[in-house]
């Protein structure tokens, strides 16, 4: 059954996002006045579909994107794409892509992008809107809880208890926003400000690579609240061993019974043994490291609760969209300008293989938490899809855009064959990369 929920949720997030960045090209073409050919989920060859009017609606064989195909456009797209649909019948000239005015090209060519955008922030509203259950982790301090002894967080400075404010000269306002900054950073390692009694200090923090199932990661021997499982925990409730013991809102799970809490998920946690009637947690209150004594009765719960459940008014919920929106594109930005300086390796990128592994990992616990897991891929490809697509890179939106740019610029056109060379050499570059990425993906798989 597994299997099954998994085709389904790759073929309805690819679905989802490629299909709204071509309605995007297709809306604003239509608004235009121009012809659209085909609108195809997909690359050649054609595998089924239907003309209605002047569009063949198509599935097509290539399942790595989809392209709309515009009246007129220049052949470059028709070489890079060779379509096997119906003949083309007798056109009205007036609806060529080249006939129209140069800023509407730019405005169609732009429009998959902006769909992307608009999807990612309608899906984002969507995941804050109503009420529902928020780590505290996202908001709380960054707090060095613990550091692995000899590994690099400790050989760079870092102390338990250590408030992280700022990654690369970024500040940061959470664990989540500190470890998105923290995965994008550089192989060369990255700065750290941190705040220790009062005192700033300025520290270089190195990873040390390893290997994980194929994966490599830098390893920095850091633990922070929310990651690695460790809790930042609501107010409990009235009557439950936490609210006796004197647990409060935002106190920062650390050790129980001397043990450092670095995976609240491991089994040999006392906390997680029915037998155990009293525990001594070490929680992170104010800065400081602090003892606390929690007793239940047998069979009882503790009261814990690592989340709280809040509601977001549409207008919090679109603020806090467009917070994790500029997050999110800042960390994608920093990484790729990271890959052109060449500051970080090609194989901290999945391919497709390593894409639909990622969406195809979705567990269908409970309808709401099978739901939430496509949203937030959903939101994860759209976003990636409408920047990549930005970059000048022929054959790509930004592609067409920059020679677009560059034919208002110089106030004439360009010939056709140089347009249509440029496009396929920039299309073989895609499908090298997509090659490249592929074979990555693949020696991940057996890389153990």
């Amino acid at each position: 059954m597994q299997i099954f929920w998994s085709v389904f949720a790759i073929l309805f997030v690819f679905g989802l996002v490629v299909c709204f960045h071509e309605l995007g090209h297709f809306l604003i073409a239509k608004w235009c006045g121009i012809g659209v050919e085909q609108f195809s989920f997909g690359f050649p060859p054609r595998a089924f579909g239907k003309k209605i009017g002047e569009t063949d609606y198509c599935v097509s064989w290539l399942p790595l994107g989809g392209y709309v195909r515009l009246q007129g456009m220049a052949d470059d797209e028709r070489a890079a794409l060779p379509p096997d649909a119906p003949p083309e019948k007798p056109r009205d000239p007036a609806r060529d892509f080249d006939r129209h005015p140069r800023w509407q090209r730019v405005l169609v060519m732009s429009g998959g992008v902006l769909f992307n955008f608009i999807l990612t922030l309608g899906l984002l509203v969507a995941v804050q809107h109503g009420r529902h259950l928020e780590s505290l982790a996202e908001r709380a301090p960054v707090v060095v809880v613990d550091v692995e002894p000899g590994g690099p967080a400790e050989k760079a400075g870092l102390r338990p208890l250590d408030v992280i404010t700022r990654v690369a000269g970024d500040p940061i306002s959470g664990s989540k926003e500190a470890e998105m900054l923290i995965l994008t950073s550089n192989r060369g390692g990255y700065d750290l400000q941190v705040t220790r009694d009062g005192r700033s200090l300025s520290l270089h923090l190195v990873p040390e690579l390893k290997k994980v199932k194929g994966e490599t990661y830098g390893y920095l021997g850091l633990y922070l609240p929310g990651t690695e499982g460790m809790w930042v925990i609501d107010a409990p409730k009235p009557g439950t061993p936490a609210a006796a013991a004197g647990l409060r809102k935002g106190d920062i799970l650390a050790t129980f019974d001397g043990k450092a809490l670095h995976d609240f998920k491991d089994k040999a946690l006392p906390i997680t043994d029915k037998a155990v009637t009293s525990i001594t947690l070490g929680v992170i209150r104010d800065g400081r490291m602090e003892s606390v004594v929690m007793s239940r009765a047998p069979g009882s719960l503790w009261g814990l609760q690592n989340g709280q459940e809040v509601y977001n008014s549409l207008g919090r919920a679109w603020s806090l969209a467009l917070k994790e929106f500029r997050g999110e594109s800042t960390a994608l930005v920093r990484l790729i300008r990271k890959l052109t300086g060449r500051e970080t390796s090609l194989r901290s990128l999945s391919g497709p293989i390593g894409i639909i592994k990622l969406i195809g990992s979705a567990q269908f616990t409970s309808p709401a938490g099978y739901a939430a897991q496509l949203l937030q891929f959903a939101i994860f490809i759209s976003l990636q899809l409408g920047i990549m697509n930005l970059l000048p890179i022929p054959a790509l939106d930004g592609g067409h855009i920059l020679i677009l740019t560059l034919e208002s610029l110089s106030r004439r056109e360009f010939p056709r064959k140089t347009k249509e060379r440029i496009v396929i050499a920039g299309f073989w570059f895609l499908l090298s990369l997509v090659a490249v990425l592929t074979v990555s993906d693949v020696l991940k798989l057996f890389d153990r």
